[in-house]
């Protein structure tokens, strides 16, 4: 009986794998481009409440009918030194997707057969800015219908808009003030998290970066901690920040007295505007600073210290004090008195 299950288990897995494959291939036989052009990223400049046509023809080249569905999605890059343009997950259309609409979601080619289609893409007021999106065509599984298919794999082309006035917009970067779950924050701005890292004892500085606008911003972060006793350290982070992306900067830090901690984030607006150079890159300076008061035990022992050479002082003053009292006497001449 065992026998016959782990054969017709084999025979399952081989026809979902040959299914898989077949699918996959197809995929290969299938072409998606945009019309009139060659590219494979289009890019417009638009106005809002301005409804602008998407043209692209779907072409079979595969020997059998084949369902494909399209859809647009949200563009991205990829977090790495290459930092390529890439395509979120088929249902994230939060910056782009929303703002398609009109288009034949699954299209049904024969053999040969090669469709031209289009889609309406219109921002309303109020949505002036820089969006990365992606047209995504895969393999439908019409044996699911229409409304449940299983996605085997897919290809994409990519989409540049930049809508109404980018350059007027008031773009922001900011510093996320939820708690982290599981640590208190030794700060008194919750914007700079202070927690101890309990693996080490030693202190963390948490800043939660998150960029609110639709527009790419680039960058600069600089962290300054210093106390008292003349300790001073300096750190600094450059890197892209996306539309509504959000990232945590860390840095761990010695165990010291007391910290004055100052983060200032420099935010450079660098990217340009087709057939607009007069347009010129925006700065925006964004500071928090924070104290805490930590006691340990190197606390304990510079307040002693302290108070020690502090009373060694006061014990030289009165010193030189009674050193200088006979000296002063010495040199008083007393008046004579007469009867």
């Amino acid at each position: 009986m065992m026998k016959k299950f782990l054969i017709a288990a084999l025979f399952l897995l081989s026809m979902a794998i040959g299914i898989k494959s077949a699918h996959a291939d197809n995929l290969q036989n299938i072409f998606l481009d945009y019309c009139n052009t060659d590219a494979k990223t289009l890019t417009y400049t638009l106005d809002t409440n301005v409804d602008t046509g998407i043209c692209y023809s779907i072409f079979n080249n595969s020997s059998q009918t084949t369902t494909v569905k399209v859809n647009f999605v949200d563009g991205t890059f990829t977090n790495d030194k290459q930092f390529s343009q890439a395509c979120w997950d088929e249902g994230r259309r939060n910056n782009f997707g929303q703002y398609v609409t009109g288009y034949q979601t699954l299209v049904t080619l024969w053999s040969g057969e090669s469709k031209k289609q289009l889609a309406k893409l219109s921002y309303p007021q109020g949505k002036d800015g820089q969006y990365y999106g992606c047209i995504t065509y895969t393999i439908a599984d019409t044996n699911a219908g229409e409304s449940n298919f299983a996605i085997v794999i897919r290809k994409a082309k990519f989409i540049n808009v930049l809508v109404g006035h980018p350059e007027n917009l008031t773009w922001a970067i900011a510093l996320d003030d939820k708690p982290r779950d599981g640590y208190s924050n030794l700060s008194s701005n919750p914007r700079l998290r202070i927690y101890q890292d309990p693996t080490d004892n030693k202190y963390m500085v948490e800043v939660v970066v998150k960029n609110i606008w639709p527009v790419e911003e680039n960058i600069v972060l600089t962290g300054i901690t210093s106390n008292f006793l003349m300790y001073k350290e300096t750190f600094t982070e450059l890197r892209k920040i996306l539309p509504w992306e959000q990232f945590i900067i860390t840095r761990k830090l010695d165990t010291i007295p007391n910290y004055d901690l100052k983060v200032d984030i420099q935010l450079s607006h660098t990217w340009t505007i087709p057939g607009r150079p007069d347009i010129a890159s925006k700065t925006l300076f964004l500071g928090e600073t924070t104290h805490i008061y930590i006691l340990n035990i190197i606390t304990y022992a510079t307040g002693i210290g302290l108070l020690l050479l502090l009373l060694i002082l006061i014990l030289l003053i009165k010193s030189a004090m009674r050193k200088r009292r006979p000296q002063d006497l010495s040199g008083t001449t007393i008046p004579a008195t007469t009867k």
